[in-house]
């Protein structure tokens, strides 16, 4: 996640300056066209502009990890949000893994499923913010995203 310092802190859930990721699967479009225009709201309504939301679309189930990493690399999203459901990613658990690796290697949090996971991203992000914040400054080196 790099540098937090621009992010909002707090008990509530304000996604303001707080950039999004949202990956969409176009293998799971009636899901997506059920849920995106939820989720965008939701993200605008805790203060995320649009301009700090970026969407991204990959073709299939098993192109998640990789849409997860090119957000990793080549973004500085603080949080991805993949539109899918959940289920479906919990039937490939090698993704899932994969997923979660990202998460850990990246700091970065990943939420999957539909509009609902707006408020769980934003949580993850303030958390993680939160908890940086308050660490002691003598702690190892991690790696730093963006």
């Amino acid at each position: 996640m790099g540098d937090t310092s621009h992010l909002n802190t707090g008990t509530s859930d304000s996604a303001v300056d707080m950039k999004i990721g949202i990956l969409i699967v176009d293998e799971c479009s009636d899901f997506v066209e059920r849920h995106i225009v939820v989720l965008l709201d939701m993200l605008r309504s805790m203060g995320c502009t649009d301009g700090d939301i970026v969407v991204k679309q990959i073709p299939s189930i098993s192109d998640t990890v990789m849409g997860v990493q090119f957000f990793a690399e080549y973004t500085d999203v603080d949080g991805v949000v993949i539109v899918m459901p959940q289920e479906k990613l919990f039937a490939f658990q090698a993704l899932l893994g994969g997923i979660v690796h990202l998460q850990m290697q990246w700091h970065m949090p990943v939420a999957i499923g539909g509009a609902d996971k707006a408020v769980d991203i934003v949580r993850m992000i303030i958390l993680q913010t939160d908890m940086e914040a308050s660490a002691p400054d003598n702690q190892a080196e991690r790696h730093v995203v963006n």
